[in-house]
């Protein structure tokens, strides 16, 4: 396989190598390219849309949990807090930690 290193080359197109928005048809020399009269629109299915709303559901809900956070805080403040060295073990083992 050979590369140019040429980096003129790269990207480089001329008026006539340009395609105009009717049909893919190669735009005449020197001619100006037309636009589309109207907006672009894209048309998403029924799953794109609920995927979409999962996404903007699950953007919502905060990564940390405020309360959980405020009650663990006061718990190891006042000395109450206790772990389950069971449940941490079992987690271990599930490979869940």
């Amino acid at each position: 396989m050979r590369i140019d290193s040429d980096p003129n080359r790269i990207g480089a197109l001329s008026l006539s190598d340009r395609v105009s928005p009717q049909r893919g048809a190669p735009a005449a020399q020197g001619t100006r390219l037309a636009h589309a009269s109207g907006p672009d629109e894209a048309v998403l299915s029924q799953r794109a849309q609920e995927v979409l709303a999962a996404r903007k559901a699950l953007a919502a809900i905060p990564d940390v949990r405020a309360e959980k956070v405020a009650e663990l805080r006061q718990k190891i403040s006042s000395g109450t807090y206790e772990v389950d060295a069971e449940a941490v073990a079992r987690k271990i083992l599930e490979g869940g930690l």
